[in-house]
């Protein structure tokens, strides 16, 4: 761990692949639904999103946001789910 460095998606695999899934996705037209149970992660990928652009298709609509931008460009949604066995 000499070379760690903090903030880098590239200390998880899980997170350069969900960076690399919502790269490819926004450059195809399509959404992403990202679903987790640990709030933490979430919390982490928002941390992400902050400081990385949003990537553009080949040809970008001229109104395309360039940032993410939370209630905006990205939605997190809370909800409880209480199972009793």
């Amino acid at each position: 761990m000499k070379n760690y460095q903090q903030n880098k998606i590239s200390n998880s695999s899980k997170m350069v692949l969900l960076f690399k899934i919502l790269e490819d996705s926004i450059k195809m037209g399509d959404k992403v639904l990202v679903f987790s149970q640990s709030l933490m992660t979430l919390s982490v990928i928002e941390k992400f999103l902050a400081f990385t652009p949003i990537p553009q298709p080949d040809d970008p609509p001229p109104d395309m946001p360039k940032q993410w931008v939370k209630n905006s460009t990205y939605f997190r949604k809370l909800t409880e789910s209480n199972f009793t066995t």
